[in-house]
């Protein structure tokens, strides 16, 4: 609402009631400016998970957002104090035009709440920094600006380990916030050892995984094995169905043994589903037609199925994750252009009690609403277009029962216990005295040298 203070009443009968609408007006207005700014956000309730910092996009310009090892796009986000290598940054910005973007960080606990530590309790260097490598598109029907940032760097160094959320900010105000990343730094205290097979119910036998574990602690006191420590395990880089708080069965000297048959069971699965759009020339495997008109190149993706029934059928695939490149350029991160992808998946009736939603690493691992599936009644068949960057990628159909946080993918897709998947086990340890969740233990591995 808008004042005009130019006006003013030229009776002096008048002057009381001036003045009262006056305040009316200013107590008004005050409350309008205490509201927070409106932003453009593309994340819907679907991504919330409770109090918890997770990766989140408030504005649809930014796209193709990516954090990982360097040189390794398909890694999970993680550093390791005096590692020696770094995390890259990397998103696009479709409007073109160059912004000023700036980033801090918070230091978070085991689930991903604030850790309350000030910046200096976690790093070195300035609080807050500009992102100063940028540049533009080129060739491309879709023009973008691509936006990369390295860490640690000259301005960053972390000196503590934990959980880390990047906050990316527009015009220097960290109240406008672009986007925000999960990633971790490990001070590596431990040593572990998997156990990964089929589950021991036999009702589960043939459609889930188990993963049991022995911890190492060497020289390392753990004060409270049951208390202090915590436990995550994460199928796939996904955090919606992360298997937390595990305790130890018992401890053995300087062993600690996981051994459970309930809450370190996850359902295999299936293998990812795939296509590849690195080429808008040629038509790949699973491409059913390419056309382009002033607005970009536009691809329709053949029909898929439901695999809920089916025999489970291997073959490789990225476990869900996504590798940007291109064909007709050099530099993925500038060359490559954004094209419409249509998805459609047949069926006879609407799922009932939720949604359907295309799922994977272009998703954030997240049920998102621009990622969510319509039913078309007159094709009677769920379908979606999605502007993706050119590349390869994995993605399967994920159902979300309304209420619920965590994406269900075996409705549509089924799954086999002899599935492939990549596991990660992350340690955190509170020691008596310590501000914060340490992050003293981390391993990844493949569900096919286990099995």
């Amino acid at each position: 609402m808008r004042r005009n203070l130019s006006q003013t009443h030229p009776e002096q009968r008048y002057n009381f009631s001036v003045e009262l609408i006056v305040i009316f007006f200013t107590l008004l207005c005050g409350v309008c400016r205490a509201l927070p700014p409106e932003t453009n956000t593309r994340d819907s309730i679907y991504t919330t998970q409770g109090d918890a910092l997770i990766n989140q996009c408030n504005f649809d310009n930014i796209r193709t957002i990516q954090l990982y090892p360097e040189g390794s796009p398909m890694a999970f986000p993680l550093l390791e104090l005096g590692g020696g290598y770094n995390l890259e940054l990397h998103f696009d910005d479709l409007d073109a035009a160059y912004q000023d973007y700036s980033y801090r960080f918070v230091h978070c606990t085991a689930d991903w709440k604030p850790s309350g530590l000030m910046a200096d309790e976690f790093m070195t260097g300035f609080s807050d920094n500009p992102i100063m490598n940028y540049r533009p598109s080129f060739n491309t029907l879709r023009t973008y600006t691509h936006y990369s940032l390295r860490l640690p760097n000259n301005d960053v160094q972390f000196t503590i380990s934990g959980n880390y959320i990047i906050k990316v900010y527009l015009r220097n105000d960290p109240e406008q916030v672009v986007f925000t990343r999960r990633f971790l730094v490990l001070d590596r205290k431990l040593t572990i050892k998997p156990d990964l097979k089929r589950a021991s119910r036999l009702d589960d036998m043939n459609y889930k995984q188990e993963i049991d574990f022995e911890v190492y602690r060497g020289n390392y006191r753990i004060e409270d094995p049951y208390g202090a420590l915590k436990t995550v395990i994460l199928q796939n880089s996904r955090w919606d169905n992360a298997k937390t708080d595990m305790k130890p069965l018992f401890v053995k000297d300087d062993v600690l043994i996981f051994d459970d048959d309930l809450d370190n069971v996850f359902p295999g699965g299936n293998e990812f589903r795939f296509f590849d759009v690195k080429s808008t020339r040629y038509w790949s495997e699973r491409i059913k037609n390419i056309t382009s008109d002033s607005s970009g190149f536009h691809i329709t993706l053949l029909n898929d199925e439901k695999r809920s029934f089916k025999r489970y059928y291997s073959y490789s695939d990225l476990n869900g994750s996504r590798l940007i490149a291109v064909q007709e350029g050099r530099d993925p991160e500038t060359d490559a252009d954004y094209v419409g992808v249509t998805f459609t998946l047949p069926m006879a009736h609407p799922v009932n009690g939720g949604d359907l939603f295309i799922f994977g690493a272009l998703s954030d691992w997240q049920c998102k609403e621009q990622f969510r599936m319509h039913f078309d009644k007159e094709r009677l068949a769920y379908k979606a277009k999605l502007n993706l960057k050119q590349g390869y990628y994995n993605y399967s159909y994920a159902f979300l029962e309304k209420g619920f946080t965590e994406a269900d993918l075996t409705l549509i897709e089924g799954t086999h216990s002899e599935t492939e998947n990549d596991y990660i086990i992350l340690i955190y340890d509170h020691p008596f005295g310590s501000d914060y969740d340490h992050l003293i233990g981390f391993l990844q591995f493949n569900s096919m040298n286990k099995l």
